[in-house]
């Protein structure tokens, strides 16, 4: 038994209900049948059948408009990406140690201290 209005007008069938349903081949024909003449009417899908119905997209696509509404005529505009960019989380902290260990790493230990000493010294003259 499926869910339906008491409405005679209007004969609804959920998205759920279609998913889950058990039916024959047959029976399931004529549900389609129902469907496309207007004698029943698709009500609540789910995010899946909603997304095959719109031409194909992905449900990624659908759950992303859903939560985005209050954009849609900037996004279908093109003015904004209906998909955000992720954003890169910060490093991780690193001591001053570790930084300048890597540092003695790449350029090696004499042009870290050449580099340090012209450093404090254009320091010193700005302090002064």
């Amino acid at each position: 038994m499926d869910i339906m209005a008491h409405r005679p007008d209007v004969n609804p069938i959920t998205g759920r209900y279609l998913a889950h349903a058990k039916h024959t081949h047959n029976e399931w024909a004529f549900i389609g049948a129902d469907l496309a003449t207007g004698r029943r009417h698709l009500v609540d899908p789910t995010i899946i059948q909603a997304a095959f119905l719109a031409h194909g997209v992905n449900r990624s696509a659908v759950q992303w408009a859903l939560q985005r509404l209050n954009e849609r005529i900037a996004i279908e505009g093109g003015v904004i990406p209906l998909v955000r960019k992720p954003v890169k989380a910060l490093p991780a902290p690193v001591s001053v140690e570790e930084r300048l260990a890597d540092i003695v790493s790449d350029v090696g230990l004499a042009t870290t201290c050449t580099a340090l000493q012209a450093l404090g010294t254009a320091l010193s003259r700005t302090a002064a």
